[in-house]
């Protein structure tokens, strides 16, 4: 198969155009594997058999699409690797993952827990790859595919309509303007003042700052998701939350006690300024300390979504780094 590859590789670099009889008989023997492989052949022959089938008839050349070449690319790079099957399987423990990419992010849920969502926005450059490699990106990751091989873990991937990916769908189309976070430098001047911090309680594999970080949604390495379900307590916490969250967070502050340092912005007339400044003057006596960080983008890491200010702008306003703690 792999030579079949290279030949219509050939031909289309030498004449722009390829007999669809040669691709028609690669299509045909990628299908054969669908005992071993499973639905990755259906996905991954999509755009070849849509190209195979816009010719005039058998005997005549086509040019393939640019999506149809990456195919043939996967297939001549992982043939190898993804054409085995174990003899034995065990069907004891399994799961349905629904899942789908769009123009802004991608967006994954388990159907036995569907409270574990994975979501991520695409980078500018990524946003500008084709849908095949967006949905590759969202549906099979090739390490987690070679994963699977290993330790013999079936995948059985499927296309469904939109209309039945709901879900998933709206999950996908998510964006997340407050994905933004601290500058290493910021990190490092309140580490030297109060550190060594333990936990970054909001955070994303975008802008985490600890190796023990929590976020949103699911996250490559993050150590769990929805910091509001864990106990804060005895641990020294870096608390960059989105802006309209920072009155749950004090909120959840007073009742778990912990101590840790908290950035926000200096809005007065923020709806959580009350809380540290009930008298409009002095901080509450949980405010230990505090240092006015710099305003310009560079010390703030921008989100994935360019309408964000903080990292895309400087700041006309404030920023502070408040020490608090409420232990008792």
């Amino acid at each position: 198969m792999i030579h079949s590859i290279d030949d219509i590789i050939s031909c289309l670099t030498e004449r722009k155009s390829v007999y669809v009889k040669k691709v028609a008989s690669v299509v045909g023997q990628i299908i054969s594997t669908y005992l071993v492989i499973g639905n990755l052949v259906s996905l991954m022959t999509k755009h070849l058999t849509i190209d195979v089938n816009t010719s005039a008839s058998w005997y005549s050349y086509i040019k393939l699409s640019e999506s149809s070449i990456e195919q043939l690319q996967f297939w001549k790079l992982y043939i190898s690797e993804v054409n085995v099957k174990h003899f034995s399987v065990d069907e004891s423990c399994h799961s349905i993952i629904y899942s789908d990419a769009s123009d802004t992010g991608f967006g994954d849920y388990i159907v036995e827990t569907p409270q574990n969502i994975a979501h991520g926005m695409w980078v500018e450059s990524e946003r500008s790859n084709n849908s095949t490699w967006k949905e590759l990106s969202a549906n099979l990751a090739l390490d987690i595919f070679s994963a699977c091989l290993k330790y013999n873990v079936n995948i059985d991937i499927v296309w469904i309509p939109r209309t039945q990916n709901e879900k998933a769908d709206f999950l996908s189309r998510i964006v997340d303007h407050d994905d933004w976070g601290i500058s290493y430098y910021i990190f490092q001047l309140i580490e030297s003042l109060w550190g060594p911090h333990e936990v970054d309680w909001f955070a994303s594999d975008h802008n985490f700052k600890l190796l023990v970080f929590y976020s949103r949604f699911w996250n490559e390495n993050s150590s769990g998701i929805d910091a509001f379900t864990v106990d804060w307590y005895g641990v020294n916490g870096l608390f960059v939350p989105i802006v309209f969250l920072i009155p749950r967070v004090i909120n959840y502050m007073r009742q778990c006690n912990p101590v840790g340092t908290l950035i926000v912005p200096c809005w007065p007339s923020a709806s959580y300024w009350p809380m540290l400044c009930p008298n409009g003057g002095d901080f509450t006596d949980q405010v230990t300390a505090y240092v006015e960080l710099p305003s310009g983008k560079e010390f703030y890491t921008p989100g994935k979504s360019k309408k964000a200010i903080f990292g895309n702008t400087d700041l006309t306003f404030k920023m502070l780094a408040l020490r608090l703690d409420f232990r008792e």
